[in-house]
């Protein structure tokens, strides 16, 4: 299984609106993303970290109760979004 790696947030944040979230609204510290009535809060680093992309993955999947499927590219080192269906 292939290591996880710092992904940018512009990177993260096209992902996110190609998944059906609008685009990032500033409030207090932080940015969020809305998609429904859900609301998924996006911290402000130019790059995440490893953690951060964990956490943020956590609560896309309890967004959706689905787990999201990633591979690591093979020449960017970015996770790429394979398969995602949302209910």
């Amino acid at each position: 299984m292939p290591k996880w790696t710092a992904c940018k947030r512009r990177n993260f944040i096209k992902k996110l609106i190609r998944l059906g979230f609008s685009a990032p609204e500033p409030g207090g510290r932080h940015f969020y993303m809305r998609y429904g009535n859900n609301v998924l809060t996006t911290p402000n680093n130019s790059e995440y970290t490893v953690l951060q992309l964990k956490m943020l993955m956590k609560e896309l999947e309890a967004l959706w109760g689905e787990r999201f499927l990633w591979k690591n590219g093979k020449n960017s080192k970015r996770f790429k979004i394979l398969e995602n269906v949302p209910g």
